[in-house]
């Protein structure tokens, strides 16, 4: 089974193409639906969280680690290796449970800035231009400018994603002429897998 790690800017679209592969019936693990599920359900998890931060509300969370990247790392340390390890565990799953299953997709918003790039057969990154960003998460996030920016911010800049990477498609607003590069290169990945 080829893994493919996706990746790219916060609110470049990696939603948009996620679904295109699923409606591909191609597997998707989604890093963020990890995180939250740990945030919610795992004891341990949130016991670390609420020692070091005194809350696992999401939205406070957010606040703190976009204003202060001591924070960031100090979650991410927290958060990372159980996502890893849960995404390694879900992949071994699936393996066994669908062994004609030739392609997985497992999406990871910070993968180069987790070092998780050798976890993956293929990268593609998601990206579109930093003003796009901007506007749409702060549209969709009902949040600040300036929180928006700083979120952009604290990422791997999407040129630098999208050179790091195997592939890359820029989401640019046109949504139908992206979901058919998304539905191109998904052919193209399915025929080398």
């Amino acid at each position: 089974m080829k893994v493919i790690g996706l990746t790219g800017g916060i609110a470049c679209g990696k939603t948009l193409a996620t679904k295109r592969f699923q409606a591909k019936e191609i597997p998707v693990i989604d890093t963020d639906q990890v995180a939250r599920q740990l945030l919610t359900h795992s004891k341990e998890i949130q016991k670390q969280v609420k020692m070091a931060f005194g809350t696992c509300e999401r939205a406070e969370l957010r606040k703190r680690i976009f204003n202060d990247s001591n924070q960031r790392k100090k979650l991410e340390t927290i958060l990372h290796p159980e996502i890893h390890r849960v995404v390694k565990d879900r992949l071994e799953d699936l393996r066994k449970t669908s062994p004609s299953t030739d392609l997985a997709v497992v999406v990871v918003p910070l993968l180069f800035e987790a070092g998780w790039e050798s976890h993956f057969d293929s990268i593609l990154s998601i990206i579109c231009g930093a003003t796009e960003q901007i506007t749409r998460l702060v549209a969709r996030d009902e949040i600040s400018n300036e929180l928006a920016q700083k979120m952009v911010s604290a990422q791997l800049s999407n040129s630098e994603k999208a050179k790091r990477s195997d592939f890359s498609l820029t989401n640019d607003g046109d949504i139908p002429s992206f979901e058919k590069a998304v539905d191109h290169l998904i052919q193209e990945l399915q025929q080398s897998a």
